[in-house]
């Protein structure tokens, strides 16, 4: 009987390999998240913003799920690590973390609509929200906020918004691309989500059980043994003269009964 074979997959074949231009993309994602961070700290030095310190967490996520992309992907030691649904996980949850990033920048942005006039700055060296000044103008007329922005605040305040979408749209890219990349690769029979066990060789054992039991014996290989008989008892007829019974042939076990001829006793 054939026996079945076990194919095993390459190391490799659970990894997306990405072309050039996505790890390009992977560059770009982590210098611009790297910009983003000095001018949030920057603008928290001075006056701390709560958008502000939301964008510096994002940027310091996005260090992280790249570095995990990157490293899996690239090293081989470090492969066994890799899984294309995590993958797709981070850039979407990233796609949407620095959607709510950049636009809450830009919303704040543009609270700040008119000139106000400080005086009297301080910086008490605090390492957040250092900087105290004192304003002139009403309070019916500004943002309704403790926090007033310089030209120089609110030229980082837009980059970082700025920044911010350029970074979406790569998280964006990357997204689309992986995911296609994996509806595909299942089509080819790539990255399953499951895994196969492969047919155990106890398989063919039965089935060539089944195939003797079902298979009827022949006569020759049934045993040749014989059982005794017990000796054969004289009767008396109706003249009174004793008779000898015939004698029986003993029989191998196994072998179904013969036909016997009737005697007619006289």
């Amino acid at each position: 009987m054939e026996s079945t074979t076990h194919q095993e997959k390459p190391a490799g074949d659970h990894v997306l390999e990405t072309p050039l231009w996505v790890t390009v993309l992977r560059g770009l994602q982590l210098l611009l998240s790297v910009i983003i961070l000095g001018l949030c700290a920057d603008l928290m030095h001075d006056a701390y913003l709560p958008e502000e310190g939301f964008s510096l967490a994002i940027s310091l996520f996005t260090w992280i799920g790249v570095a995990y992309i990157v490293l899996t992907e690239k090293v081989p030691s470090l492969r066994q690590a890799y899984n294309i649904i995590a993958v797709i996980v981070v850039d979407g949850v990233l796609m949407i973390l620095w959607l709510a990033a950049f636009a809450s920048m830009a919303a704040r942005r543009a609270k700040y609509v008119y000139d106000v006039t400080v005086t009297n700055c301080s910086d008490d060296g605090s390492l957040f929200d250092s900087k105290t000044c004192s304003r002139k103008r009403a309070m019916d007329l500004v943002e309704r906020s403790n926090v007033i922005l310089f030209k120089s605040g609110l030229a980082m305040t837009a980059a970082i918004a700025g920044l911010g979408a350029l970074v979406w749209l790569l998280f964006i890219a990357c997204f689309v691309w992986t995911l296609i990349m994996f509806l595909r690769g299942r089509k080819e029979g790539r990255f399953a989500m499951g895994s196969t066990t492969p047919a155990t060789p106890n398989n063919n054992y039965q089935m060539e059980n089944k195939v003797a039991e079902s298979t009827p014996m022949s006569p020759q290989t049934y045993p040749s043994q014989t059982q005794p008989l017990p000796p054969p008892v004289a009767f008396q007829d109706a003249q009174g003269q004793y008779q000898q019974p015939p004698v029986q042939h003993q029989q191998p076990v196994g072998y179904p009964p013969q036909d016997q001829p009737y005697q007619q006793t006289q």
